[in-house]
């Protein structure tokens, strides 16, 4: 080889060396959208419809709820997920795998059916239904946030910059909500500022009983980013809503699900 195509050659690898990372990067942003999924709901609640999603493929959601809907729950499902599965048996005999508590709801259903679609089109379909919602990918999290009635304080409060959270590897996934509401200083700060309140309290998740099996440590991040770290680490999901007590004294709470 001589020295001219020597040097055409070096630059092309060179090239190749800057440019391959980048490509592969992409395409592990959209290998989640990508995951085949397959499907099957018939005016369900929502709660079943993404039961489904984080049990059988493991997709992690995060969701902000809009003032629209603030007057139901009907958006509400299971965040965690069972440290072991339990079983049961029917009378006859029949296997039958329990995934906790379901709600009994009779509005705001969805109906979904896909066979091997990739999860972008199956949450594309069921946003739509939710109405007024959109979604995006933040870190390998689906994240719904509001496109219409978006509280400009929760939107706020994910934006706010978190210095550092730790959780030890000894606990369960229990301990995490009451760490975020009782001991990180900026979501202290934020209520104080606020005027807001919450309240170390299960508001609708099951399942706190799971061992942590690693350690979490974050720093410099923003809420909405701690929440999904979280996420990762714990799998499951979270939820972000405002509520307003029945306490005048407690005025506007809000609570969070994970």
């Amino acid at each position: 080889m001589n020295k001219k195509k020597l040097v055409i050659f070096v630059s092309i690898v060179f090239v190749l060396g800057i440019c391959l990372p980048s490509v592969f990067g992409q395409e592990g942003k959209l290998k989640l959208k990508d995951k085949p999924i397959t499907i099957n709901f018939v005016k369900k609640p929502l709660f079943d419809v993404f039961m489904r999603l984080i049990y059988d493929y493991d997709v992690a959601i995060g969701f902000e709820q809009s003032i629209l809907d603030s007057e139901h729950d009907d958006y509400n499902f299971q965040t965690n997920i069972p440290y072991k599965e339990p079983i049961i048996y029917a009378p006859n005999g029949t296997r039958r795998i329990m995934s906790g508590w379901r709600p009994t709801i009779d509005n705001h259903l969805i109906s979904v059916n896909f066979k091997d679609a990739r999860l972008e089109d199956v949450l594309n379909n069921v946003v739509k239904q939710m109405k007024n919602y959109d979604w995006e990918v933040n870190n390998d999290v689906v994240n719904i946030f509001p496109i219409h009635g978006r509280d400009p304080k929760l939107k706020k409060l994910l934006d706010i910059k978190i210095r550092a959270f730790e959780v030890s590897n000894t606990g369960e996934v229990g301990i995490i909500q009451p760490l975020i509401i009782l001991y990180l200083p900026e979501f202290k700060s934020f209520l104080a500022e606020n005027e807001l309140n919450s309240y170390a309290r299960k508001v609708g998740s099951w399942f706190d009983e799971r061992p942590l099996k690693f350690g979490m440590k974050f720093s410099n991040l923003t809420f909405r980013e701690l929440l999904n770290e979280i996420t990762k680490s714990k799998r499951g999901g979270w939820i972000l809503k405002k509520t307003k007590s029945s306490n005048i004294k407690e005025g506007e709470i809000i609570e969070i699900m994970i």
